[in-house]
């Protein structure tokens, strides 16, 4: 039987989105205009090439095809994106039009063997005989009556008038018999019935005068059982009683207790209160005179080099300003050293000392005179160690123990070695960080126990 193949005759030309290998089932096409709405239908790729390739279209979605390779003889092969596809018809539809021509049975839904026209058309069958047929439908005779019918045999057989008309008279006759006597069942269930329901009636008498006299003894049981549960209530109520009332009594002397506890524990407490008042008041003035000190001494950031201390008080020697603004070597920290204001790097106890060594074959550790004759001195925190212009990496590159320096590698002959080395400076009366935290801390808490700052400021 042929297969039903969709066409159209407005199906225009596209090309592959994409390269599609030998056995790709899914393309994309540019586009599917004018392509059959229902599957399935024909298409052919690359068309009068050496790669022309019929593929058969099973569904779509968009412009993404499934389809079946290499069909009525082609061959699946490789194709590149913009190979051209239309849809058209190929040998295979030629070949089984020509079969469904000369099939003589098994077309149009007919049987092997059958010379009937399509299920479409009407035909009259004259003078045929029909053995063993099976209708598949309605037979409508319509005027006419089917003869010649033989007695039924099975369930589902046809029956003539006589057949049937025999079988209900006997049907009848059978019905009629069997109706006197359900009738005589009925008349006998009747009187059953009648004399049930009177037995009945008289048992329901008994049962609600049986119930009656319960009730009444029951009513009774409970009265009695009232009259003794109220007797023992009242005689627990009344000792519950006696016990509140001596608990009562016992609480209130506690109270009384109590209250006096309570008036020795408030004026210790009133006691308590002013000396802590005391206590804060001092702790808050001892704390606004260290702030003030330390204010004195550093004075913060500022933009020039001032005249007077933050209260607008004399500058005292070793305060402290950053100068923010000016050139890079102008900005910076600077002491009051009770004349006038220097760079706290030119103070005279700061400096900085460069050592330098020239390198022996594998040499590591430096140590002792460099090559002018100066002996290695420094503080570990405060160096700074170069190779050949590179600074190196504490740790990672080097090591240091008491005034010498132990690189991680050996170096180069000749290799040039510079250790610089930074000297602290002091500044009298000055605030560690430590202390500096501990005061602002104690600024922090009075001002949370209700201290004004300005208070605490000397404002």
């Amino acid at each position: 039987m042929a297969v039903s193949r969709y066409y159209s005759s407005v199906a225009r030309r596209t090309t592959l989105i994409s390269d599609i290998n030998a056995s790709t089932t899914s393309v994309v096409v540019a586009a599917t205009t004018g392509f059959p709405s229902l599957t399935p239908y024909t298409l052919i790729i690359d068309q009068d090439t050496v790669n022309e390739e019929i593929v058969e279209v099973t569904s779509r979605s968009g412009t993404t095809l499934t389809v079946t390779r290499g069909v009525d003889g082609t061959t699946g092969v490789s194709h590149t994106a913009g190979a051209q596809v239309e849809h058209g018809v190929s040998a295979r539809d030629f070949s089984e039009s020509r079969q469904h021509e000369d099939a003589s049975e098994n077309v149009h839904g007919t049987g092997s063997g059958s010379a009937v026209v399509g299920t479409t058309d009407t035909q009259t069958l004259t003078n045929k005989t029909l053995t063993s047929a099976a209708l598949g439908g309605d037979l409508d005779a319509g005027s006419n009556k089917i003869t010649d019918l033989a007695d039924p045999t099975l369930a589902q057989d046809a029956v003539t008038k006589n057949w049937a008309e025999t079988g209900m008279s006997s049907q009848l006759t059978q019905a009629t018999t069997q109706a006197t006597n359900a009738a005589t069942s009925a008349t006998n269930a009747a009187t059953s019935e009648t004399n049930a329901a009177t037995s009945e009636s008289n048992a329901a008498t008994s049962a609600t005068n049986a119930a009656t006299s319960e009730t009444n003894a029951a009513t009774s049981a409970t009265n009695a059982a009232t009259s003794e549960s109220n007797a023992s209530t009242s005689e627990t109520n009344a000792a519950a009683s006696a016990t509140a009332a001596a608990t009562s009594a016992t609480n209130a002397a506690t109270s009384e207790t109590n209250a006096g506890t309570s008036e020795t524990n408030a004026g210790t407490s009133a006691t308590g209160a002013a000396a802590s008042a005391v206590s804060a008041a001092n702790s808050a003035a001892a704390a606004a005179a260290s702030l003030d000190s330390f204010d004195d001494r550093y004075l913060g950031s500022k933009s020039s080099a001032p005249t007077v201390d933050n209260d607008g008080d004399p500058l005292v020697q070793g305060a402290l300003f950053y100068l923010n603004t000016g050139t890079s070597e102008q900005i910076g920290m600077y002491v009051y050293d009770g004349a006038g204001w220097i760079k706290a790097s030119a103070a005279a106890t700061a400096s900085i000392v460069t050592y330098e060594y020239t390198a022996t074959g594998s040499q590591t550790a430096f140590t002792g005179n460099d090559r002018n004759g100066v002996s290695l001195s420094f503080t570990s925190a405060l160096i700074q160690v170069f190779l050949n212009g590179v600074l190196l990496s504490p740790g990672d590159d080097y090591t240091t123990s008491t005034n010498t320096v132990t690189l991680a590698s050996g170096a180069t002959a000749g290799d040039e070695v510079l250790v610089v080395a930074f000297a602290s400076f002091s500044v009298a009366n000055t605030y560690t960080q430590a202390q500096s935290d501990a005061l602002f801390a104690t600024q922090s808490e009075l001002a949370s126990a209700g201290f004004s700052p300005l208070l605490l400021m000397g404002a």
